[in-house]
């Protein structure tokens, strides 16, 4: 079974300093998956960047398969 959501290749800079470069992560199907650091780690980002408030530099968000 594919995994709910997946990342590939999710790439982010601000500034020139690298957030994420090269970031895959998947999120499966009925399971409780939690993200959690320090403040200014980037969780926000990743968030607004899943649900396409913030554009990526690079990579992709699938949902279901599909972009």
């Amino acid at each position: 079974m594919t995994a709910h959501i997946q990342i590939r290749g999710l790439s982010k800079s601000f500034a020139g300093q690298i957030l994420y470069s090269n970031f895959d992560l998947d999120f499966p199907h009925q399971k409780i998956t939690s993200i959690f650091g320090p403040n200014g780690c980037g969780k926000s980002t990743l968030i607004n960047m899943i649900s396409g408030l913030l554009p990526m530099d690079s990579g992709q968000v699938l949902f279901d398969g599909k972009t």
